[in-house]
């Protein structure tokens, strides 16, 4: 399944002097291209993908989409092989939405506030385990925006099930996500505060996030639906709907036994991953292997569960970390928000019970004017968790100690600094937890620990 130029024309709506190709990728990523690949320039906020079609010509792409008022400023040898188009990000969605005609997998979508992308590793696993390795495509990373659900779909072949991960990061991006994707079946993980930014208030969030589940009800879709989160619950489900839950009665219903085990279908399963929260991630994954192979038998499922130790998962999600000397690393800094911050302490305690504590939390951006109050919120729950000392990284939480004052609680506005602090202050039968948003790049401590590999 390849990228011709008569494809390319139809898809964007014509235009002239195409070059005649047949492109087997489509790249938005010059480090990606490979000889015969596609190259469409995307102008982002910290780049423009225009500054490198050259360099993608050189590498071997076949042909550049630019941006029209761009398209003189190239040297005439490169000309022939430019598509000029008004708006590159729209033509590649565009350009999506064409091959995703021709697809014949079931998609799958992945959405909701927290547990997004560990979920979907969860049931890609879950589906390879039960399935084939090579018939399941699954979202690279999280790649979740405008952008990345795009060259998702591009990269999707002739696979029988595609996983992919969507983020609503304002408002109006799930229903273009959905205009593009045409799911079959899909869950949210959950509806909590995110991105309030630019999405003000959980009733917003919930009300974008709700679309999956209006889509899925319009269009005959699956909906895997987590009772245990009301606003879920509470929601006008699609009538194929399978709900599961820990807490409220369900189709499916999990029991959690800390820290890591799950028990659905008269199966404990030993989860990679601790915490009651990816107890949640797992079963709603687990659902989702039931609603995509609805005669899977508990044989079958008891098979797949003894291969769950082969799960890895993505980077920096609840990863626990042996050191030397009984030092240990709860890492889970991949991103934060309110609700998973208080998830990610929850399952640090249980898991470091009987040694000392260290927290290290970095500003959970993107909150919007009650930012503070978040993370005030977030340093009261600290304070009453036993720690023994409380780091933190960034001017929000800095502001909220203002309010929350402690002994135990350092806050720090250099990465460098809060680094030197705790190399100084290691000690043996310690714990520490690194949580916090994207920006603050709490992974660049681990490097603090390296050195104390057992």
């Amino acid at each position: 399944m390849t990228f011709s130029d008569t494809f390319i024309r139809e898809a964007i709506g014509g235009g002239t002097d195409f070059p005649q190709f047949n492109a087997a990728r489509i790249h938005t990523d010059t480090r990606s291209i490979q000889p015969g690949d596609l190259f469409v320039a995307i102008k982002g906020d910290h780049f423009d993908g225009h500054d490198f079609v050259k360099q993608a010509l050189e590498k071997g792409a076949c042909a550049a989409l630019v941006h029209s008022p761009f398209k003189s400023s190239f040297d005439s040898s490169f000309q022939s092989k430019l598509i000029e188009t008004s708006d590159n990000l729209q033509a590649l969605r565009q350009i999506a939405s064409a091959h995703r005609n021709r697809l014949k997998a079931k998609i799958f979508v992945v959405g909701g506030s927290n547990g997004k992308t560990t979920t979907k590793e969860y049931l890609s696993f879950l589906l390879q385990a039960h399935f084939s390795k090579h018939g399941i495509f699954k979202t690279k990373k999280s790649e979740n925006s405008i952008l990345g659900v795009a060259l998702s779909l591009l990269a999707i072949r002739d696979e029988e099930f595609a996983v992919l991960e969507v983020g609503i990061d304002e408002p109006g991006w799930m229903e273009k996500h959905l205009e593009l994707i045409r799911p079959d079946a899909g869950l949210l993980t959950c509806i909590q505060e995110e991105h309030l930014e630019r999405l003000k208030n959980i009733e917003t969030v919930a009300q974008e996030e709700l679309q999956l589940v209006h889509y899925l009800k319009k269009n005959s879709g699956r909906f895997a639906a987590n009772v245990d989160s009301s606003w879920i619950r509470e929601a006008n489900l699609p009538p194929q709907s399978i709900r599961y839950g820990l807490k409220e009665r369900a189709d499916i219903e999990g029991l959690f036994k800390k820290p890591n085990i799950l028990s659905c279908f008269g199966i404990n399963w030993l989860n990679p991953l601790p915490g009651e929260h990816n107890a949640l991630n797992l079963l709603a994954a687990l659902t989702g292997l039931v609603m995509m192979s609805p005669t899977i038998t508990k044989e079958e499922l008891e098979k797949i569960s003894r291969r769950l130790n082969e799960f890895e998962g993505e980077a920096h999600r609840s990863r626990w970390l042996s050191f030397k000397n009984d030092v240990f690393v709860f890492d889970d800094c991949y991103n934060a928000n309110p609700s998973s911050m208080e998830s990610a302490m929850t399952s640090f305690q249980q898991l470091a019970e009987g040694i000392r504590q260290v927290l290290i939390l970095g500003d959970m951006l993107d909150l919007g004017p009650e930012s503070i109050g978040f993370h005030q919120r977030i340093l009261n729950i600290a304070e009453t968790s036993g720690a023994k000392e409380i780091l933190t990284l960034g001017s929000n939480f800095a502001e909220a100690c203002r309010h929350v004052p402690s002994e135990r609680t350092k806050c720090f506005l250099e990465i460098d600094d809060l680094k030197n602090h705790i190399e100084k202050n290691i000690a043996p039968q310690t714990a520490y937890l690194l949580k916090g948003s994207r920006g603050m790049g709490l992974e660049r401590l681990l490097s603090i620990w390296n050195n104390l590999k057992a």
